[in-house]
């Protein structure tokens, strides 16, 4: 049984390293009244960084795994969330507007941006900064390793058989190691000032495992994004 653990300890280290590597920076405006914030609008996420056009649908996967992860993190936030095109409608309501203007995705978050201060206290986003693999060339090299050998020795007039360490050496051909690097920002701003109030910059680096290959960039931005929002603390 005790080796049994130790083996599900061993195989679940490994399979979890590959994100061992992920580092987030955390800030927070102590001077800001938080209790005061009763409202926020969260927006679509941004990208700085390009889009890979090698993994099909990567925008609108990460997009929905954003939204996902706000709506169902509600617990972690002491005000009422609301998304761009609410705060639209909440406007399109005060103002009696019937028949809303007709806008592009990009229009319809200029539109909720500019309306912001009106109607919640601060703003809620996610910005892709990087996204993209590199690859790491570890050239050949000679590496000692050790191997037991049994051998008869005399031993107070006696043969008997003993096990030696002996060192060899051994060529490590040259190879390729892989790795998918994304890293991210997720800012609360007060929708009046702009001031940055709360934020998480996180950057990972992510390799192959002993059981999982390097993950695709739409897994590791979305991986970035989980790891992201669960640090999230404004209480």
């Amino acid at each position: 049984m005790k080796k049994l653990l130790i083996s599900l300890f061993i195989i679940f280290i490994f399979t979890q390293s590959a994100f061992a590597a992920a580092k987030a920076e955390i800030y927070k405006n102590k001077s800001y009244a938080f209790s005061e914030i009763k409202t926020a609008m969260f927006t679509p996420i941004q990208f700085e960084a390009s889009v890979p056009t090698t993994e099909a649908f990567f925008n609108e996967k990460v997009s929905q795994k954003w939204k996902e992860f706000i709506t169902s993190s509600q617990d972690k936030f002491p005000f009422l969330i609301k998304s761009h095109e609410d705060v639209i409608e909440r406007n399109n309501f005060v103002k009696g507007v019937t028949e809303p203007e007709t806008l592009s995705s990009e229009g319809i978050l200029e539109k909720a941006l500019s309306l912001s201060d009106q109607y919640v206290d601060a703003i809620l986003s996610a910005t892709i900064v990087q996204c993209n693999y590199n690859t790491i060339h570890h050239p050949q090299e000679i590496v000692w390793k050790t191997r037991n050998e049994r051998r008869k020795v005399k031993i107070k007039g006696e043969w008997e058989e003993v096990i030696f360490p002996v060192n060899y050496q051994e060529i490590k051909p040259a190879w390729d190691e892989t790795f998918a690097n994304a890293s991210l920002k997720i800012e609360l701003r007060d929708s009046k000032t702009n001031e940055l109030i709360y934020g998480i910059s996180t950057v990972a680096k992510t390799g192959a495992a002993l059981f999982s290959s390097v993950p695709s960039l739409t897994d590791e931005v979305c991986n970035v994004l989980e790891y992201s929002v669960k640090r999230i603390n404004l209480k």
